[in-house]
């Protein structure tokens, strides 16, 4: 997705998109940094995220709906 500029003066970061082969409503959108993974699902209304678990590890990795995160925290990545 990155423009070809940016993904020669980026070449460590690498991010897709995709559409889902049954329901092409459903949409995917994920990278891959050096600080991991992360992506967004969407499908039906609803939100997925996959974010590593702890800033600084790829090693573990948590995957939540959006509804469900709560408001009130300030997460930074």
């Amino acid at each position: 997705m990155l423009e070809p500029e940016l993904a020669a003066k980026y070449p460590n970061i690498r991010n897709f998109r995709g559409i889902g082969v049954d329901d092409p409503t459903a949409s995917l959108r994920f990278d891959w940094t050096a600080r991991g993974f992360r992506a967004v699902l969407r499908k039906d209304g609803q939100q997925i995220f996959v974010d590593p678990y702890t800033r600084g590890t790829q090693r573990y990795y948590m995957s939540y709906f959006k509804k469900d995160y709560p408001a009130t925290r300030n997460f930074q990545y």
